[in-house]
């Protein structure tokens, strides 16, 4: 977003402002996967079936509502082994992938327990987000604009110029804000959600 007041006529100085603010994740998601194998593929897409339908039922009752559940895969492929160069077919394959959206965070470590016991055996990463990031952006931004500022007056004090304190334009950076993610593996439950750095760039162009 640009916002500009007058012609770029005059000599100008161009600086870019960051800013940072730190905000708790209270949104976390995960992927849970249900992995079977057996030689015969109606047996091992029976068994993924029942662990699924299981692990369904124990989030419902954790408190998941099943809009936050949605399979995001499954996939059936055969296995083989390979011995001195000779192909051997050991069986299918068959893994239903779901994405959970845990609203409280608190729960995690229950609700990955219970989905391990129940048939969960690959667990992907643990996305930690901020549901409503607005009110952060927004202070962020607010900093960033003042470390603009601040640096066309240190510029402009330093080289003994005569700076226009009213903008010739404004432009809000855009950037992509990559979530932190956690490995997680069957012996570290415990989720420390920690903090997440919401970012605000602006590039403003003063005259002087």
């Amino acid at each position: 977003m640009t916002h500009s007041t007058q012609s770029q006529s005059e000599e100008t100085i161009s600086v870019f402002g960051n800013g940072s603010i730190s905000a708790t994740p209270d949104l976390l998601t995960i992927r849970l996967d249900v992995v079977t194998e057996d030689i015969k593929l109606s047996i091992a897409q029976q068994q993924n079936a029942e662990k699924v339908t299981a692990v369904l039922q124990a989030l419902t009752q954790l408190g998941i509502q099943r809009e936050n559940i949605r399979t995001v895969e499954y996939t059936i492929q055969p296995k083989y082994d390979y011995h001195n160069g000779k192909q051997t077919f050991t069986g299918y394959e068959v893994i239903h992938g779901l994405l959970v959206e845990i609203k409280d965070i608190n729960e995690a470590g229950k609700i990955i327990d219970s989905a391990v016991q129940l048939g969960v055996n690959r667990i992907g990463n643990i996305q930690l987000q901020v549901k409503n990031p607005q009110p952060f952006y927004l202070q962020a931004l607010t900093l960033a604009i003042r470390d603009a500022q601040i640096k066309a007056q240190t510029i402009a004090q330093t080289l003994h110029l005569s700076l226009n304190p009213k903008p010739i334009s404004i432009t809000e950076v855009t950037e992509q804000h990559p979530q932190p993610f956690l490995e997680l593996s069957k012996t570290t439950t415990p989720i420390a959600p920690g903090q997440i750095n919401i970012n605000a760039t602006v590039k403003i162009i003063y005259a002087y």
